[in-house]
């Protein structure tokens, strides 16, 4: 969840996470970058989205922190194309367990890609576990179920695209943070929040449940995602980080553009006859298909993750 703050805490922590040392995200794995061998000098029409997600006017911002004035700004010289990719994801589920072991609930947490919610929840009602066990019987619990996947997006399309140099009046955007692998976990609490009598805590059982039938298979499914980010773009012109912006982002979606990125065709920002590094908003929506979503490996975790996460 990310909480409102002041237009001085923004900007401070817009500038922080950009220019700090990040680790590498756990699903987004970087593409290799390529210096372009050359730069078109054409104007590039693309339709715009008005009013991009979590953009917040600022109380008093006398500029972005991140505009400069250049003698040439960057800029995009064509339109991407939209390519299929297969990357791999985590589908973390709370599941309500009874004393029988069938899944009565399922929850996605933290979901790769949203589109897909709907039906993986659907898929793990019908899945039975072996129950937990505490002091030697069967009980309720929240498990968590971790599931590895290999996804393939398909036939994807940008239906809107913009990427524009960063003005000295634009709001400042919320900055989202990245976790990393499964210590994003963490945030969770110790106990569900449900507090549902008989309902024993996954990390309290003497031993986890037991996978029994989980059977997977997602059906393919056509979905629309919009995305928003910082683009910073080297003295070469090329995308060296993508720092995503808004109230939400799609780890999954963040993977697939950063491998797009690698190609991009930019027009690197100049000042005094020198190419310089700059900033670019990035805010795009494309349609694609999930073709496929084959499982890699699936595991059990003694960890609650029914309940608010810490901020």
């Amino acid at each position: 969840m990310v909480r409102p703050v002041s237009t001085a805490c923004l900007a401070a922590t817009l500038v922080g996470t950009l220019f700090a040392t990040s680790p590498t995200p756990g699903l987004a794995q970087q593409a290799e970058r390529k210096k372009g061998d050359g730069v078109l000098d054409v104007a590039v029409t693309v339709e715009t989205i008005p009013g991009p997600p979590g953009m917040e006017s600022a109380d008093v911002a006398p500029f972005h922190p991140l505009y400069r004035s250049f003698e040439r700004p960057p800029k995009l010289t064509e339109l991407p194309a939209a390519q299929n990719y297969r990357g791999k994801a985590t589908l973390f589920f709370a599941l309500k367990v009874d004393e029988t072991g069938k899944v009565v609930q399922a929850e996605v947490v933290d979901p790769p890609l949203r589109g897909i919610v709907p039906a993986a929840t659907e898929i793990a009602t019908h899945w039975v576990l072996d129950p937990a066990r505490k002091d030697g019987k069967a009980v309720r619990t929240w498990a968590a179920y971790v599931l590895d996947l290999v996804i393939d997006l398909e036939r994807p399309v940008f239906t809107s695209f913009s990427a524009v140099p960063i003005g000295k009046n634009d709001a400042i955007p919320v900055v989202l943070r990245e976790s990393v692998g499964e210590e994003g976990l963490l945030r969770f609490p110790r106990e569900p929040d449900d507090r549902e009598p008989g309902v024993i805590s996954i990390e309290d059982v003497d031993f986890l449940p037991g996978l029994k039938k989980t059977p997977w298979k997602l059906e393919p499914i056509r979905l629309k995602s919009r995305f928003s980010a910082i683009l910073q773009v080297s003295p070469a012109g090329a995308v060296e980080r993508i720092i995503p912006t808004g109230t939400s982002f799609e780890p999954f979606v963040l993977a697939w553009v950063r491998t797009l990125a690698a190609r991009w065709k930019i027009t690197p920002a100049f000042d005094g006859g020198t190419p310089q590094r700059a900033y670019m908003s990035l805010d795009f929506v494309a349609e694609y298909e999930i073709a496929r979503a084959k499982e890699s490996a699936k595991r059990l975790l003694k960890k609650n993750l029914k309940g608010p996460p810490a901020d």
